[in-house]
């Protein structure tokens, strides 16, 4: 539930179900703005679960799935998710064996703390293997990708093949400010 502080008189005002009408403090009538809200909720758990057929545009029509969300990402977030997304997506349609026929599945779940994205296809399965260090320069980066730039990821082979990972989600100044402020009111 947000609550305001008046800049004038520091009263702490409490919106009771989101419902906050008034547009001045009820004790000096100063007005108040949205940035006098000094704790917002957690926003809403945001997610994907797409299905692609098992063709090379599904890359692409994967990242713009994910660009639905764009306005919940930080944008050097975004890229990052963006990037191991496509290749997974790659991965799984070079790799799964599926033919023309198969499909890719999608799922991503995006938190206040995590950005979660998992690929799943009807491959046999898969062992993760390290880039090997001879392999051409135009391939083999996607889980070395992965590797580098996810905080966690994994290898499922059961029920099908199905390649995840997380990010941990930065937070910004204003999210700390926000975080500061409601430990404050809690310890009141």
């Amino acid at each position: 539930m947000p609550y305001y502080s008046c800049p004038e008189c520091a009263l702490t005002i409490q919106s009771v179900a989101g419902r906050f009408s008034a547009k001045t403090c009820p004790k000096c009538s100063v007005p108040l703005r949205g940035s006098d809200q000094i704790y917002r909720p957690e926003r809403r758990l945001a997610t994907i679960n797409r299905r692609f057929a098992a063709e090379p545009r599904a890359a692409l029509s994967a990242r713009r799935a994910l660009e639905s969300l764009l306005s919940e990402f930080d944008p050097a977030e975004f890229q990052v998710a963006a990037l191991l997304t496509t290749e997974l997506i790659a991965n799984s349609i070079e790799h799964s064996g599926a033919g023309a026929a198969g499909s890719v599945h999608l799922e991503v779940t995006l938190t206040e703390g995590f950005v979660r994205v998992e690929v799943g296809d009807e491959g046999s399965g898969f062992q993760p293997a390290a880039r090997a260090p001879d392999a051409p320069l135009d391939s083999h980066w996607g889980l070395h990708l992965i590797e580098q730039l996810a905080d966690r990821w994994g290898v499922a082979s059961e029920p099908q093949t199905l390649v995840w990972f997380e990010l941990e989600r930065s937070i910004s100044a204003h999210e700390t400010d926000t975080y500061h402020a409601s430990r404050e009111l809690a310890s009141r």
